[in-house]
């Protein structure tokens, strides 16, 4: 069955239609409906791995500081900001609603805490000695939870990173088009933006879980995002 591109646009929203259209030089509302499906197609094989690290993460912190402070609800205490402590508050509510057989435990609170609040985590006040209560990333706690990290690398520039990665995953769970960006006008262009967010992901799990890095090769997760990206594929289906 042939199929309706013009039904198929009319469907979508004329801003993200145009975005297509605008941001990779298309003209017909076909080929910007095309480039849509192809680019989500590539982007699916973003999630595990964007959920990997988002975990990994969130574990490696609770734990790296629930040991520095020999307390497994720290984040009763340390979280000074405002929003951070809304957060727990917020984790601690959905908690207690969804879990009506047993008393909530601190993994209830912090498996519904989301990347946000551990990104907050390494905020400044959190970085420096001059806070001590607050104090979390000395090079133990570094070393725990990145034990993969370039030698050298400082947590600021660790956080950045996370914080960038925080950013993608908003925009990528809100199907937002996440190859967006000053630099891409084409879709060559849009492919190898993906690519550089598949290579952060990958690295920062490496960073902090070589492992878990390495389970997602054995089942193949990177043959199939590179399998997607093959440009002759996207010759074939676009003209």
């Amino acid at each position: 069955m042939p199929v309706n591109y013009s039904q198929i646009s009319a469907g979508l929203s004329t801003t993200k239609l145009q975005t297509f259209k605008s941001g990779l030089g298309y003209t017909s509302n076909a080929n910007a409906v095309k480039a849509y499906f192809l680019l989500q197609d590539i982007s699916q094989h973003l999630y595990t791995p964007l959920q990997l690290v988002e975990l990994t993460l969130r574990n490696s912190i609770y734990e790296a500081t629930k040991s520095k402070f020999t307390d497994p609800i720290w984040f009763d205490t340390i979280p000074q900001q405002a929003e951070s402590i809304k957060n727990v508050n917020t984790a601690r509510s959905k908690a207690s609603l969804e879990i009506t057989n047993r008393p909530v435990i601190p993994g209830d609170i912090v498996s519904r805490l989301m990347l946000g609040f551990w990104v907050s985590m390494m905020d400044p006040q959190y970085r420096h000695t001059a806070t001590p209560n607050l104090y979390i990333w000395d090079t133990n706690t570094r070393n725990t939870v990145f034990p993969n990290v370039p030698a050298g690398t400082t947590i600021a520039a660790i956080a950045s990173r996370i914080r960038e990665i925080n950013r993608f995953r908003n925009r990528l769970f809100h199907h937002e088009p996440v190859w967006k960006s000053n630099t891409v006008n084409s879709l060559d262009k849009a492919i190898n933006k993906l690519k550089q967010h598949h290579n952060v992901l990958y690295e920062t799990l490496w960073w902090m879980s070589p492992e878990k890095h390495a389970l997602l090769h054995a089942w193949g997760f990177p043959g199939r995002f590179y399998l997607a990206c093959d440009q002759q594929r996207f010759d074939r289906n676009l003209w």
